[in-house]
């Protein structure tokens, strides 16, 4: 259920900020290694999904040169969940 969620949101964000096909499946491998691996619990604890998943969109957007700021990226995500607010987003 929770990955279903945070591939939602992945996808809404690559496609709403244009990522490159490459970017997105680049996007998601890495989420997943996040997610998955033996670190995961000192990574995720006390972190929203939604702070996971826009770090991970802001890397791999760094790594393939695509011009994307992270406030691009908070800006998509709250015009999409405007019920978190301001200050909640500001936080990240």
């Amino acid at each position: 259920m929770v990955l279903r969620s945070a591939a939602a949101v992945l996808q809404y964000l690559v496609s709403e900020l244009s990522l490159s096909e490459r970017a997105k499946q680049s996007s998601w491998d890495l989420f997943m290694t996040i997610v998955e691996g033996e670190l995961s619990y000192r990574l995720l604890f006390q972190r929203h999904l939604f702070t996971v998943i826009a770090c991970t969109i802001y890397s791999v957007a760094r790594l393939f040169d695509e011009d994307r700021s992270f406030s691009q990226i908070i800006g998509c995500l709250q015009r999409d969940y405007p019920s978190y607010g301001d200050a909640w987003f500001r936080s990240i």
